[in-house]
């Protein structure tokens, strides 16, 4: 599925990126949050993550489906969640 992407633009939504004051990475409120709730509903299902990190491992284009920048979602969403449910060690 393409999406579209714009270079440091997520899924559509304006001012969706890291370096944008309106992003509020681990607030309520901002368009990280906005972002990271449609993140988790596109890979909620363990098929579709599996098939992303095959895809990665097999070399493929993932910029096809999916842009560096929500790659670097999904790590900064997975990351968080172990952080809060302690399953990264720490």
């Amino acid at each position: 599925v393409g999406w579209g992407y714009q270079k440091h633009l997520l899924y559509g939504i304006p001012n969706s990126s890291w370096k944008s004051p309106q992003w509020n990475w681990g607030s309520a409120m901002g368009t990280g949050h906005d972002c990271a709730a449609i993140c988790r509903r596109r890979w909620s299902l363990r098929d579709n993550r599996s098939a992303l990190v095959q895809l990665l491992l097999d070399g493929g284009r993932a910029e096809e489906d999916v842009s560096f920048e929500e790659l670097k979602l999904i790590l900064g969403l997975a990351w968080q969640k172990g952080r809060w449910d302690g399953s990264d060690g720490g």
